[in-house]
């Protein structure tokens, strides 16, 4: 790897990085407000992010400020672009020390005490269903979690979770472009659907409390489609409800009403659906709101309030607007962001809404999770903050576990699942979802304590408290939370493009584009934490 590199290598490196700043006099470093266009080939570009990546994690290799911007213009589509790599400063040392050396907030509910006390009958007034209640919210079941099934069906990754609010099916879509309902608690699929879609299926929702087959989805290929499922699977209805030019990324629907549905995609647009009507209205676009196009990842529709929603993409802002005032004035009612200026590059990847509404969680690029209070004000910083997962190679989602969202789930790229007690802000439990995959995807069930989860492998998996202790090996998590954090900070560089772009339809616009460098996407491709590497994972780490 290239921290791994001789001094003569880094010191050759520095001569050939300084040799590129002195082909380009006027894109010194720092220096953003030349106007002059310069071309930058592939390979320098390439080279470019190498060396600005190149040095350690303690910033030894070399005399370039670990804070430092770096823009260089050039030439991409015939168009002139302003390509800026920013390199983030690691996490604080304290930071790291308050993930790694974390110790367990105390219980909310003594489960054993709550059990004789009902079983002796002390607790004659508490019904089963409080019980349940307080069960699923405490701690003691979080740390309990254990594998129960794995599901197979499908043949490509699946992406996209869903329980029926009934609690009876599980829905699945994937990159095979078929859905699958799913008898969760056999373990078995009951009904294989065609969904209509060309490319990967990125969201599938239920869209009814009541059991009536109705589906909705939204894929790559720019399609919100609506099915409506018999229960001897046959489909009674498949049609498109909208067409985004680029990818639709997410739909939600609105609480209370069940034939309204929001959705949003890569082209920047949100849709509004009314399933009575035949045509489905555009709402505005990113760039009505600051005046450039930029990608959403995810809309959420708040549980109570159905005039409200959010939304969250390429931008380090969540943006609130209301359904009735966007026609007039496309101006986002509320705009939060996380508060730290080091992490102004990183995007939101995944926004949900807790059980009444009141928080708003977001999962950011690369460093953490952020909760939000939804009462306040504008530009509002977030009030909790998750440390300890990895969020660069896919669009990661996030959730809320418990009947009163008391804890925080997510998926990592390193295949592990981290829960963090919401209040507190202390890791809970660090479940491997896969061996050599990334999670993407986590629903809880919304009576029972079982999460299912998903990613890149083609399968479902299943998580219950039925372990009969805590599963949470101290050792193992440090090793997660240590590798984990050395990967966020080699990973911290993002090229931002702004200019004239053309989409996939070849519509081209004002656009502002991130990406990772090609070097830094090889090292995703191949990279792996170095306890796991040559087989080698210590056997004293290992759960179940």
């Amino acid at each position: 790897m290239f921290g791994d590199q001789s001094d003569d290598e880094s010191e050759s490196n520095e001569g050939q990085l300084q040799r590129i700043w002195d082909c380009y006099p006027n894109q010194a470093q720092g220096n953003v407000a030349s106007p002059e266009n310069v071309s930058l080939t592939g390979s320098e570009m390439s080279f470019l992010s190498e060396s600005i990546w190149s040095s350690d994690d303690n910033g030894e290799n070399g005399d370039m400020d670990s804070g430092m911007f770096y823009y260089i213009s050039f030439s991409l589509w015939d168009d002139p672009l302003e390509l800026g790599a920013h390199r983030l400063r690691a996490d604080s040392e304290t930071s790291e020390l308050e993930i790694v050396e974390w110790e367990y907030p105390r219980s909310n509910w003594n489960v054993w005490r709550a059990w004789k006390e009902r079983q002796n009958g002390l607790k004659a007034n508490m019904s089963s269903d409080w019980f349940g209640y307080k069960a699923m919210g405490s701690l003691h079941f979080v740390r309990r979690l254990t594998a129960m099934k794995t599901m197979e069906a499908h043949d490509g990754c699946v992406n996209c979770l869903d329980f029926h609010p009934a609690g009876r099916l599980l829905i699945s879509g994937s990159d095979d472009c078929r859905l699958v309902l799913w008898d969760w608690a056999l373990g078995k699929p009951l009904v294989n659907v065609p969904s209509g879609h060309t490319h990967n299926i990125f969201q599938a929702k239920f869209t009814s409390v009541l059991d009536d087959g109705g589906i909705v989805t939204s894929a790559y290929d720019g399609q919100v489609r609506y099915l409506k499922v018999s229960p001897d699977g046959s489909v009674n209805i498949s049609k498109q409800l909208v067409l985004h030019e680029e990818a639709a990324h997410s739909v939600s629907t609105v609480s209370h009403n069940p034939n309204v549905i929001l959705s949003c995609g890569s082209d920047g647009y949100v849709f509004e659906i009314d399933l009575r009507e035949d045509e489905p209205k555009r709402l505005f676009c990113t760039s009505d709101v600051n005046g450039i196009s930029f990608p959403l990842y995810s809309i959420a529709a708040h549980p109570r309030k159905p005039e409200e929603f959010a939304i969250a993409g390429l931008s380090n802002y969540v943006l609130f607007f209301d359904r009735r005032k966007v026609s007039q004035s496309p101006c986002a009612e509320r705009r939060y962001r996380q508060e730290s200026e080091l992490e102004s590059d990183n995007i939101v990847t995944s926004i949900v809404y807790s059980h009444d509404g009141l928080e708003l969680l977001a999962s950011y690029s690369g460093l953490s999770a952020h909760l939000f209070d939804t009462s306040h004000s504008d530009y509002a910083s977030p009030i909790k903050s998750y440390f300890g997962y990895r969020n660069f190679q896919t669009v990661k989602g996030i959730n809320f576990y418990g009947p009163s969202s008391e804890f925080i789930m997510s998926g990592s790229d390193c295949g592990h699942i981290f829960f963090w007690d919401k209040n507190s802000e202390k890791l809970v439990n660090v479940l491997l979802g896969e061996e050599r995959g990334v999670v993407n995807t986590l629903v809880a069930h919304p009576h029972c304590s079982v999460v299912a989860t998903s990613g890149l492998e083609p399968v479902v998996k299943l998580w219950a408290p039925v372990g009969g202790k805590a599963n949470l090996n101290p050792t193992y998590v440090q090793r997660v939370l240590r590798s984990n954090a050395r990967y966020r900070y080699r990973r911290n560089i993002m090229f931002t493009a702004r200019g004239q772009i053309p989409s996939a339809t070849g519509v081209t616009a004002e656009r502002v584009v991130r990406f990772h460098p090609p070097a830094v996407m090889r090292e995703a491709e191949t990279e792996s934490p170095e306890w796991r590497q040559n087989g080698d994972f210590p056997p004293e780490c290992h759960m179940s």
